[in-house]
């Protein structure tokens, strides 16, 4: 009786903190239910992963542990991104350029 008390009252644990993570993450994400973009699940969880931990939000959330952390990562240092978001990153001021002289008509093709 005692292991059976211990085994639901550490599932009730767990399923406190799985409402609270998606309380949280309700409010933060657009409603919809729609996946929300992977650039505003890695802020949430860098916003919370003090209070609640990085697993436990993504195991409520579509995200893995291992994107969180390879972001991370890549932040912590350039030479981890990819060759493609490098050369991104210096053609966006001249395609933002182009944008902004068409009067922000111009679209990706035209771009």
């Amino acid at each position: 009786m005692a292991e059976k008390l211990k085994a639901l009252e550490r599932e009730n644990r767990e399923l406190k903190q799985a409402n609270e993570i998606l309380r949280k993450a309700s409010a933060y994400f657009c409603p919809g239910g729609a996946r929300p973009p992977v650039q505003d699940m890695i802020a949430f969880i860098e916003e919370h992963h003090d209070a609640i931990g990085i697993e436990p939000v993504c195991r409520h959330l579509p995200i893995a542990p291992s994107t969180f952390y390879d972001h991370m990562a890549k932040r912590a240092n350039a030479n981890l991104v990819s060759d493609r978001a490098k050369r991104d990153v210096t053609l966006k001021p001249g395609i933002e350029r182009v944008w902004q002289q068409s009067y922000k008509v111009y679209g990706v093709r035209k771009v």
